[in-house]
């Protein structure tokens, strides 16, 4: 699992083209190159109704449920790693234990 470091603003996520949003539910910032992948990362813990419940722990590199409708997983995939890999080039996302 990949996590922006503690030490890193979230704002250094916006030269990498995330958005920030704040909604009734929790804060994120949001990045989505394509239709089919939305990558998301929380400012908070977060409890997702959508996934069953599932806690989302902060600072961590999440792709967006909402994009699964994807019919081509490998290209989703190939893409969500290209936003990943250019996030760890940068210093700012760290390796933790799932």
């Amino acid at each position: 699992m990949l996590k922006i470091k503690d030490n890193m603003d979230l704002k250094e996520l916006e030269k990498f083209g995330f958005k920030y949003k704040k909604n009734d539910f929790c804060n994120e910032y949001s990045y989505q190159p394509r239709l089919d992948c939305n990558v998301i990362v929380y400012e908070t813990d977060f409890i997702s109704s959508y996934d069953g419940y599932l806690i989302h722990p902060k600072r961590v590199i999440l792709l967006n449920p909402s994009a699964f409708y994807c019919e081509d997983k490998e290209k989703q995939e190939k893409h969500f790693n290209s936003i990943c890999y250019k996030l760890i080039q940068a210093g700012i996302v760290e390796k933790v234990s799932d």
